[in-house]
This record gives structure tokens, sequence and C-alpha cells, in this order.
């Protein structure tokens, strides 16, 4: 039972990302925003690092990243590479910072 659902998670994830990224895409093209549309999958790839087990972070990162290709035309191989310096840059920062709500309290280094 417990393998389900995460197994659901996984999925949902896939279903989140794809309909962000393809959102993204269409206010890109379409609205005069264009260019100040905020990236939401690398917001959601910033907010699962902080909140998941480190052993979910890379797969969840890859998720969205696949996601992400799947509706645009950049190369695939830059949006795995950025996704992943992305995730790898914030699982090491949690280490030093400790998100509380809306506090974040920094601690030396143990």
């Amino acid at each position: 039972m417990r393998r389900r659902g995460r197994l659901v998670a996984w999925i949902m994830l896939a279903a989140w990302g794809t309909w962000l990224s393809g959102a993204q895409a269409m206010l890109v093209t379409r609205g005069t925003l264009g260019p100040w549309v905020p990236d939401p999958l690398l917001l959601l790839v910033v907010v699962i690092a902080v909140k998941l087990h480190r052993r979910d972070v890379v797969p969840a990162t890859f998720i969205l990243a696949l996601c992400r290709t799947a509706t645009t035309v950049d190369s695939p191989a830059a949006i795995l590479a950025g996704f992943g310096i992305l995730s790898v840059l914030v699982v090491n920062a949690r280490r030093y910072a400790d998100s509380n709500r809306m506090l974040v309290r920094f601690q030396p280094n143990p």
C-alpha cells in the first residue's frame, strides 16, 4: 500500500510539472508579459529540494526536467544540467539553513 502511494505521488508530480511547464510556455508565447513570466518549474525544484528527503530530490528533479523537455524546444542536455545543478546547490545549502515556516535560521557548520 505504501509503495502505491509513492507511485501516485511521482505520477502527480509529473502531471503538475507538465501542466506548469505548458502554462508557462503558453504565457510566454501568447502573452505580452513574456520576458516577465517566472519559471514555475525551477521554483518547484527549490521547494521540493527543501522539503523532501535527500534521496528523493534527484528523481523529482529528473521528472521535472523531463516535463520541461516535453514542452520546449530547448536542448534536453542543457535542461537536465540546469535542473541538476540547481537541486545540488539547494540540497547542499540545506545543511547551513533551516527553514521553518517563514523564518530561516542559519546554523554553524558542525
